[in-house]
């Protein structure tokens, strides 16, 4: 990998992953709000719960309280566990470059069938666009559940309104089955390496 486009994709990686525990954070805060516990006794029930089980405590809380979770929220919870997917795969197999200088997500390592292959595009800009829906979905989880600070200005919480209600820019990839189907039927498989650390 050049080194201009190993520098924007490491830099967008470590943005995500800052912009990702930020959005974690929420979520825990908005679990002890709708718990309706102290901070202290929360943090002891609810320390180390992973994302996507304090979304669904939320979601299955509010239905005990038969109340119903706002579509725009809900909207960011699903989006959250789309974007956690993503983050568990570029974290746990890692990234790879192929011949064309693309960067590829895939455990080809560890797949021990090809149906059991994952494999998708990462880019920079993808990450970036992860980074801008964390930042959104952070916002409009702590604006909704917390409301207006009382020190926040009109022009602020306008603001703030804004970010939250800001359209999501990341699509996830589909696997590409024919290009799989095509490498197996060939039996060439396009080489890979990681990108260079260096």
């Amino acid at each position: 990998m050049d080194k201009g486009k190993h520098d924007k994709y490491y830099l967008a990686l470590g943005k995500f992953i800052d912009a990702f525990s930020r959005a974690e954070a929420a979520v825990q805060v908005v679990l002890w709000q709708i718990a309706d516990i102290e901070n202290s006794v929360a943090k002891a029930i609810f320390s180390g719960t992973r994302t996507r089980i304090a979304i669904d405590y939320i979601r299955r809380i509010t239905e005990a309280q038969n109340q119903a979770i706002p579509q725009h929220i809900q909207d960011a919870f699903n989006h959250l566990n789309t974007i956690n997917t993503t983050r568990d795969n570029i974290v746990h197999f890692g990234a790879s470059e192929n011949d064309d200088g693309s960067i590829l997500i895939s455990n080809r390592l560890i797949a021990h069938t090809e149906k059991s292959l994952k494999e998708f595009p990462i880019s920079h800009v993808l990450l970036y666009e992860m980074s801008s829906d964390l930042a959104t979905i952070t916002v409009r989880l702590i604006s909704h559940f917390y409301g207006r600070p009382d020190d926040e200005s009109d022009e602020d919480w306008a603001e703030t309104l804004q970010i939250a209600h800001a359209p999501f820019r990341y699509k996830p990839p589909q696997p590409n089955n024919t290009d799989r189907k095509t490498r197996k039927a060939s039996g060439k498989s396009q080489r890979q390496r990681k990108p260079s650390l260096e």
